[in-house]
């Protein structure tokens, strides 16, 4: 088992009766830490989003304030209420979580990508009491599961008018802070539940680690209604007391250009992403402003890695793993990862958890030896809203469902458990296969699944995006793969895309890439049975 402040040398964290360990300074709500540094740094720049909107502490903790009130005396938010937000990444964002956060009342994050009935169905999962929603989402008023009376308008989040009585916060510790959805966007999405514990103990954890102080500014161009747009990087800049500069939808040239024109020193995202920004390399040859950048969400490639590091020299690029269930922070690589011995290698627990690898009796397993990667600390949830899980086991430990190992000192995940592919008895891992893919030249992306297959059960199939001119056939494909792989490793089939199919939280969705390669296969017989 390894420990994170034992890891990180961490020595001010106190241990409570229920065994958990605690940063002395915590805050008791996410309202609180915005309290807090707008008192300290009232005219520091809080957030700036592309519509324009610009807000220092002091006008966004007024904002909040203003917009509690309304919330409670018009659309009676009160304490354990559940506010969904059908909002656009912004300013109006940022004060609805923490006005209802004031009001001890929990943010639902709704994916505004989510087609209309999809979204409905996860309000009725959360058992939604009111909507937050952009003038966009209008029609929907008459299917929303709540009242008229508590929906709640976009302007008004901006417009309040001033409380005539201040009101004292409510949330506590305990009291949920964020719902944040996993495992899909249909009927079968679970809302996760964070309390303020959870979620103050992450951002806390990430400042730690990071070395992030109020001279540092972010970019949040990724969805903001995961977790690592609302803890990793908003909560955190606000219990700092830095910069947040948001998009409302993310553009690899917008991104690249905004890191070059507002300084950015921080960025935090997905894999998909960082490899997407680097066709902006040429336009926008030096980034200098850059001093750390965190890669999550999906396994990250060499390629991408070693690309980035020459990109942006000066800056650390640390690959960062986490879960919805765990606020975000689970495991962190402890400096520059393209540079070190163990570019491969995911690193150590944050300060507050423990891990272990353990087998399928939950017995933890020798270092080196493959297994189910096992979490517990304080900013791990207390569960699924009203939805029963076996992923919470005894003692505290939440189940990840990836295989992991421990070796060299760190953690090493290998891939999803699902992800693994049994070919006629043999392990195929959709990331190492990925990872091999990468090297070959011309390969920019791919993304690795599989197809049912009469003789193996399964095999590995693969969707790759290559360089722009690149003439490489599915063919030379495999022959490079075979040089360097077992053959049953192989993808059997090699699809072609212009962009790899992403999921609503911006991972590669295998699910898609199986359609894909059993809709060409079809084709390729219908055309075959044509000629012949």
């Amino acid at each position: 088992m390894l420990s994170g402040e034992a890891c990180w040398g961490i020595e001010d964290m106190v241990r409570g009766a229920d065994g958990l360990r605690r940063f002395q300074d915590a805050s008791q709500s996410l309202y609180h830490q915005l309290s807090s540094t707008a008192a300290v740094r009232p005219d520091h720049l809080a957030v700036a989003d592309d519509a324009g909107n610009r807000v220092t502490y002091r006008e966004l903790l007024e904002l909040v304030d203003n917009a509690a009130a309304y919330l409670k005396n018009v659309a009676a938010v009160g304490e354990g209420d559940r506010v969904a937000l059908l909002l656009h990444a912004g300013v109006a964002y940022v004060v609805a979580v923490y006005a209802a956060n004031k009001l001890g009342a929990a943010a639902v994050a709704v994916p505004t990508k989510c087609r209309r009935d999809e979204a409905v169905t996860l309000l009725f999962a959360a058992d939604v009491t009111h909507v937050a929603a952009d003038p966009e989402f209008d029609p929907w008023k008459p299917i929303l599961p709540v009242e008229a009376s508590r929906i709640i308008e976009t302007q008004t989040l901006l417009s309040a008018p001033e409380a005539p009585v201040a009101l004292a916060p409510q949330g506590q510790s305990q009291s949920v802070a964020l719902m944040m959805f996993t495992s899909g966007t249909t009927s079968a999405a679970k809302a996760v539940e964070l309390t303020n514990e959870n979620v103050v103990h992450a951002a806390i954890a990430y400042a730690r680690l990071c070395g992030t102080t109020p001279a540092d500014s972010c970019l949040i161009c990724l969805p903001i209604y995961y977790v690592t747009g609302l803890v990793a990087l908003m909560a955190q800049f606000v219990y700092v007391g830095a910069t947040m500069h948001i998009h409302s939808r993310f553009d690899p040239e917008h991104a690249v250009a905004a890191v070059e024109s507002e300084s950015i020193t921080y960025l935090h995202g997905a894999p998909t992403a960082f490899a997407r920004m680097l066709s902006c390399r040429e336009a926008h040859p030096f980034l200098p402003s850059l001093r750390l950048i965190l890669s999550g969400s999906s396994k990250e490639t060499l390629s991408t890695l070693s690309q980035w590091h020459s990109w942006a020299p000066q800056a650390e690029y640390r690959v960062v793993y986490g879960l919805t269930e765990t606020a975000s922070p689970a495991l962190l690589f402890p400096g520059d990862t393209p540079s070190s011995a163990n570019p491969l290698a995911t690193g150590l627990p944050f300060p507050g958890m423990d891990c272990k690898v353990v087998d399928e009796q939950g017995n933890e397993v020798p270092n080196g030896a493959l297994g189910e990667l096992w979490v517990r600390g304080t900013n791990v949830t207390r569960g699924y809203y009203r939805r029963p899980t076996t992923a919470l086991k005894p003692g505290g430990w939440l189940g990840t469902g990836d295989v992991a190992r421990v070796e060299d000192g760190l953690v090493w995940i290998v891939d999803r458990i699902k992800d693994m592919i049994n070919r006629g008895g043999e392990k195929v891992w959709c990331s190492s296969l990925e990872e091999h893919l990468a090297g070959v030249d011309g390969v920019v992306a791919s993304c690795v699944s599989r197809i049912p297959h009469e003789d193996y059960g399964e095999v590995p199939v693969a969707a790759v995006v290559t360089r722009p001119g690149s003439a490489l056939t599915e063919d030379e494909i495999k022959l490079q793969l075979k040089r360097r792989i077992a053959s049953f490793e192989v993808p059997e089939h090699v699809i072609f895309v212009d962009e790899l199919p992403l999921t609503p939280a911006s991972k590669p969705d295998r699910a898609a890439v199986s359609r894909a390669v059993l809709t060409s296969q079809e084709e390729r017989t219908i055309l075959h049975g044509a000629r012949s």
